[in-house]
């Protein structure tokens, strides 16, 4: 989980609240795969360097952040749809599924780039 500054534990999207202040054009950039992609790719190359001593909370934010999202899905599959907010449910969960598909395509990049190479870390210390 992140922390804030009075190191209180936040859970990526803990509520379908949250949702309500993400703008159109927020949404469009989530829905890029181009983007999502090239990102996750980047978190990957990143991780790959400064694993595990600088960015230890990286893979369980990102197994939070798939747990959440798919918590906020069978939360909005329950609700009951009242015909005259079925278009803002339909849209929580299109976030929802935006949300998991690219924070799963960021794990499963930085892990496949942790597995592939030793890490710098690893290096280093054999090195020495």
């Amino acid at each position: 989980a992140l922390h804030d500054s009075n190191c209180s534990a936040i859970t990526p999207f803990s509520s379908i609240d949250q949702f309500r202040y993400i703008t159109p054009g927020q949404f469009e950039i989530l829905r890029d795969h181009t983007l999502q992609m090239n990102a996750a790719a980047l978190l990957a190359k990143i991780a790959r360097m400064d694993l595990p001593l600088k960015f230890h909370e990286l893979i369980p934010t990102l197994v939070e952040s798939v747990k959440g999202a798919q918590f906020l899905m069978s939360q909005l599959n329950q609700q009951h749809l009242d015909p005259s907010i079925q278009h803002e449910i339909t849209q929580q969960r299109d976030l929802c599924l935006t949300i998991q598909q690219n924070a799963m395509t960021s794990l499963e990049c930085v892990l496949a780039e942790m597995s592939t190479q030793r890490l710098l870390v690893d290096k280093k210390y054999r090195n020495a």
